[in-house]
Order: structure tokens, then C-alpha cells, then sequence
């Protein structure tokens, strides 16, 4: 299929480019930087890929890889105030004025050699189990009942010492080194910031940037369920609800006694209640739910945690929220806009 500039590619840079007038901070976009990101745009809708070198095929040579690659690397854009505002065009076009916030994380793998990409480190590769060199973001999603937009994200790079020490400690456990004889770990570095604390960042940003946005909820799974993040989050815009994953073997307090998660729902609550829940797409999917208000010992307060099993699953995954007045099934629903 040959790339054509489409119509709507060019009427949303059209709005981009007055909004960014509006902007004191914001510089307007040139004709050629305009006629660059329409092209851009297009592409994209109808390769399903952002590639130079099949941009160049399909437009026939007429724009070739070399030129895309000079204008998106050397051209004077200001890429993150642009994602800023085309959010606000996004917002403004569709009278959007409540959602919820989703956070992930993931990885891409590059080649061997990256001198010249930044935050380059070895991740591990989900499909092979193994390790591939790569990057990592952390990304915020705007997820409302009309549409889902991207809306920040950051790269996220760890800290070498950190990543050293842990493998010294893991070999000296495996050698039976009890934990005195083990080196302490090293102090937070602020150059390199946690995912839960990159997060964050993004989280306080989208507050300054979009205060008309009214937040009904902020979901992210496991790796951010401790109980900086949630709290965090949740302080931020000013007592939202969050609603993260618990491991099993996480210890609650029940009676002034501690017990793990898997053990207290499956000792003191029984065989669940089966429910069906719709999930994003208006797809029905049948779980099986648990739930109890319970003190969790590593965040020091009541969380509302809900045991849930969808069909098919032998585990229960635990859901913790950080509003306790919220009913189960909501706190359940709201979970289910993360499929």
C-alpha cells in the first residue's frame, strides 16, 4: 500500500500546532516539521509499525530513510512538551474529563553493541527465560470510558551497585553464609531511581499537567505494591484509590497473630463466592472472590485485600487496595480495566 499523508493525520497536527501556540513554553512547528509528523503519523496508521526503512519502501523512495532519520534525531522538537500537549488536543477533542490511571512496565531487546542508545542493560527475555541486552520503560496510561491514551513514561536503569551486590548475596545464601557475614547493601542512589520511584514522578506530573483530569483510581501490579508506592500515589492526588497485587506468602496480621495471605484465605474464609465480571471490551469472565480488611505487617496499616480467581486458575492472585470503604466488587471491576 502506498503512504499517503491521511486527512486526520493533518487535521490533528493542525490542532497540535495551535495549542502549542498557545503555549508560552512551546515553540510553533515549522512547515517542514508539520508536513514531517503528518507523514510520520500516517505511516504508522497504515504500516502498524514505526520503521524508516519501510516508510521509504512504501512511499516509493519518495521519502527516503536517511531524511526521516535527520528530521525525527537532529530536528529541534521538544518531544516531551509534544506528547504534553497532543494529550491536552486528545482531551479537549473528546470533552474527557474523568478516568483512571494504569502503570506497566516492559522491555525491548537490542542488539549487542548499543554505545550510542542510552540505559542500555540486561533484562530478561519472558519467552526464552534467558537475558538479552535491552532497555526497560515505565509507562503511565490515561484509560477512560472513550478512549486510552498514553500519557508519560520513563526510561529506568539499575543501579550497578546494586545489581552487584545482589549477586554476591544470592551466591553467598547458596553457600550458606548467614547473613552477618553477607556485605550490607549499598545506599539508594539518586541517579538511579526505582521503577515504583519513576512512578511516582510520572504520577506527580500528570497532577501539575492535567488538574481538570478527575482520577477515580490507579492500578499497577505486583512490583509496586509495597507500601511507599501505594501510599504515595495515593497522597498525591489526594486520597484516590490505589489497587496493586500482594505475593502469597505476604504476612498479615489476623487476631494479633501473623499468617501469609494464602493461609489465611484458605484457612478462615472458606471456598469463595462465584461472581461474573465484565471486563474491558464488555467481555464476561467468571471469578471466584474472596475478601477481608486486614493489617498487612510491611505497610504497617489496613488494606482491603481481595483473593480472586478467574476461570481456569488454580491460584488465587490478591489484590490490595488502599481505600478500605470501597466495596469488593468495585475494587474487583476496577482491577479488570487493566486486561
Amino acid at each position: 500500500m502506498l503512504i499517503r499523508i491521511l486527512p486526520c493525520a493533518t487535521q490533528f497536527i493542525d490542532h497540535l500546532d495551535q495549542a502549542l501556540r498557545r503555549d508560552p513554553q512551546a515553540q510553533r512547528l515549522t512547515i517542514k516539521q508539520r508536513y514531517f509528523l503528518a507523514f510520520v503519523i500516517s505511516a504508522m496508521i497504515l504500516t502498524q509499525k514505526l520503521c524508516w526503512a519501510t516508510m521509504e519502501r512504501r512511499s516509493l523512495g519518495q521519502y527516503t530513510s536517511a531524511a526521516l532519520w535527520w528530521m525525527f534525531y537532529r530536528s529541534e522538537i521538544v518531544w516531551h512538551l509534544l506528547l504534553r500537549i497532543s494529550v491536552l488536543v486528545i482531551i479537549d477533542r473528546y470533552g474527557l474529563s474523568e478516568g483512571n490511571l494504569l502503570i506497566d512496565d516492559t522491555g525491548r531487546s537490542r542488539c549487542k553493541r548499543t554505545k550510542k542508545i542510552g540505559k542500555t542493560h540486561k533484562i530478561r527475555e519472558k519467552k526464552t527465560s534467558g537475558y538479552v541486552n535491552g532497555q526497560e520503560l515505565v509507562f503511565l496510561v490515561l484509560q477512560t470510558p472513550l478512549v486510552t491514551i498514553p500519557i508519560d513514561f520513563r526510561f529506568y536503569m539499575p543501579d550497578p551497585k546494586m545489581t552487584e551486590w545482589r549477586k554476591k548475596r544470592d551466591l553467598l545464601k547458596k553457600q550458606g553464609v548467614p547473613p552477618k557475614g553477607r556485605p550490607p547493601k549499598p545506599k539508594p542512589n539518586s541517579e538511579y531511581p526505582t521503577k515504583q520511584l519513576l512512578a511516582l514522578d510520572m504520577i506527580q506530573a500528570f497532577q501539575r499537567h492535567f488538574p481538570d483530569i478527575n482520577v477515580t483510581g490507579i492500578l499497577a501490579d505486583a512490583l509496586y505494591g509495597d507500601a511507599h508506592f501505594m501510599d504515595g500515589a495515593s497522597s498525591i492526588l489526594s486520597g484516590t484509590q490505589v489497587v496493586s497485587q500482594l505475593r502469597w506468602n505476604q504476612m498479615v496480621i489476623y487476631k494479633n497473630k501473623e499468617v501469609n495471605l494464602k493461609t489465611y484465605f484458605d484457612s478462615y474464609l472458606g471456598p469463595g463466592v462465584k461472581k461474573t465480571l465484565v471486563i474491558r471490551g464488555g467481555k464476561e469472565q467468571k471469578v471466584t472472590v474472596l475478601s477481608a480488611r486486614l493489617k498487612v505487617k510491611a505497610h504497617g496499616q489496613k488494606r482491603f485485600i481481595i483473593a480472586l480467581k478467574y476461570e481456569g486458575e488454580d491460584d488465587y492472585r490478591y489484590l490490595a487496595a488502599t481505600d478500605v470503604s470501597w466495596r469488593h466488587d468495585d475494587i474487583a471491576r476496577l482491577h479488570t480495566l487493566r486486561w
